[in-house]
């Protein structure tokens, strides 16, 4: 499916929601890149912290894979994604999360999804062999403001 936001002759849009949810459950809903990832590092149970640095440090690099040109992308996710890998023994940040993020950068940088799976899959398991210690002191904290409404001070 493209969007393009140019209207085709002046039609007329219609919602397609209905559509869309059957083409996606009849030839997308057992695909593999829905399944979980299963990973073969254990973690102590409460070690994972999700550390500032490991937040920042994923979020840094997903940005540096989105900007790889094309030529060196598969080579950079790996590469970027055993780094990351390398933060996950120590529970600065979570496997499943890093893995997602990471999957994501990389199809947008223009891989297509199997192939950045298995890099990124690949990666992660390289860095986590080679885990990285980090000290860090300052917790990640995500909160959601969205439903709070906002002070006014007189400000326009």
């Amino acid at each position: 499916m493209t969007l393009t936001c140019d209207v085709f002759l002046d039609a007329e849009i219609r919602d397609r929601t209905e559509v869309i949810k059957a083409t996606y459950d009849k030839y997308l809903d057992d695909h593999p890149a829905k399944k979980p990832v299963e990973s073969t590092t254990s973690i102590n149970p409460g070690k994972y912290h999700k550390c500032a640095f490991g937040v920042a440090a994923l979020k840094a690099e997903c940005e540096r894979i989105r900007r790889t040109p094309k030529g060196s992308r598969t080579h950079t996710l790996y590469g970027l994604s055993a780094a990351i890998g390398e933060l996950i023994p120590e529970g600065h940040i979570s496997g499943p999360e890093a893995i997602s993020d990471l999957i994501a950068a990389g199809v947008a940088a223009g891989l297509d999804r199997a192939k950045a799976e298995e890099q990124v899959c690949n990666g992660i398991e390289a860095g986590k062999s080679k885990a990285r210690h980090v000290e860090c002191t300052q917790k990640a904290l995500r909160i959601d403001l969205s439903g709070i409404p906002r002070k006014s001070h007189g400000l326009a």
